[in-house]
């Protein structure tokens, strides 16, 4: 099939040729009763207010603040800004510029929702990589206490509960056990009988 997984969205590359591209966007317009003016095969669009993010998502496009970009040039963005992004600092380049063709301000926001900060100054828009991606468990509100098993322990250094067991190992040339009940139970009887 050609599944391209990205950073920003799973798609088909196939299905941006200029015939598919056509047909998916009048589908969305169909589903969605809403027409917003674009060219067609753009890599941007301007996303005005009342345009559903589903919209885009089925014609192609993720919506990035007040524009949405194609998919594929989302990709392809990402793709150069995470080449540059080893840097401290990294600037729109020329190449950045061309992939989406649109100004830099849609551009930035582009950068931005691929996990990267934004600095304006008086000499440009430059940008950084943000560390960590605001993964992991969510500090609580102010007022609030922690609700993990741990959350007494955390200035000791402990941590509560005994260690996870090991498995034990099957035997070797053994069948393994599986359980009856199990949704993979007859993928065992075809692999093994």
């Amino acid at each position: 099939l050609g599944v391209r997984i990205g950073r920003a969205s799973v798609f088909v590359p196939r299905l941006f040729a200029r015939k598919s591209a056509f047909l998916r966007r009048q589908l969305a317009v169909a589903v969605f009763g809403c027409d917003p003016e674009m060219a067609h095969g753009a890599a941007y669009a301007m996303n005005p207010p009342g345009v559903p993010d589903d919209f885009w998502l089925a014609a192609g496009y993720i919506p990035v603040g007040a524009a949405a970009v194609r998919a594929d040039a989302l990709e392809q963005l990402g793709v150069e800004a995470y080449r540059l992004g080893g840097k401290a600092k990294f600037e729109l380049t020329g190449p950045m510029r061309e992939i989406l063709g649109a100004p830099d301000a849609v551009a930035a926001e582009a950068i931005a929702s691929l996990g990267f900060r934004a600095a304006v100054s008086d000499e440009g828009v430059t940008f950084t990589r943000r560390r960590g991606g605001g993964r992991g468990r969510p500090r609580p509100l102010p007022g609030e206490q922690e609700t993990t098993p741990d959350a007494g322990n955390r200035r000791s250094g402990k941590t509560a509960g005994a260690s996870p067991r090991k498995k034990p190992r099957a035997k070797p040339g053994g069948k393994p056990k599986v359980d009856p009940a199990s949704p993979f139970a007859k993928l065992r009887e075809l692999y093994f009988n």
